[in-house]
């Protein structure tokens, strides 16, 4: 979980890991990246080898930055990160129902989020959600 909500928020955040996400059990999810992630598990030395000689521009180890920096202390939250990574989304979606109607959305699919709504709320009003609320970012490959 905390693998697809990472590669989903950051890939909203701009950088192009070009993996096609839909709604799934626990929100946004990409077969793709399911049998990427796989593959390098079994494949550990492999993977290794290719991180280690890859480089990132200074536009993408930016955005890594920033969305560290935006999730804060969620950053290995399995539960914060498939709420803020659901309610992108369903807005990303639905853009044109407001917060009221997401969260409808959200309770359809997920009710246990109902007992939460606290926790909705403040959600909503997370700082990686209101940047990615306020703009669409142009998307950077990885170079």
């Amino acid at each position: 979980t905390i693998l697809q909500k990472t590669f989903y928020l950051t890939q909203s955040l701009g950088i192009d890991f070009r993996y096609m996400f839909r709604w799934y059990l626990k929100g946004p999810y990409s077969e793709s990246l399911a049998i990427d992630a796989h593959e390098a598990f079994c494949n550990p030395n492999y993977y290794k080898e290719e991180v280690c000689h890859h480089e990132f521009s200074d536009r993408v180890t930016g955005l890594f930055k920033q969305y560290k920096d935006l999730i804060g202390d969620k950053l290995q939250d399995p539960s914060r990160l498939e709420l803020l990574s659901c309610l992108h989304f369903l807005k990303d979606h639905f853009p044109d129902k407001n917060w009221e109607g997401i969260k409808e959305l959200l309770y359809k699919d997920k009710p246990f989020f109902k007992e939460k709504n606290n926790l909705v709320n403040e959600a909503i009003q997370h700082p990686l959600l209101i940047v990615l609320a306020s703009s669409k970012s142009k998307r950077v490959g990885l170079h």
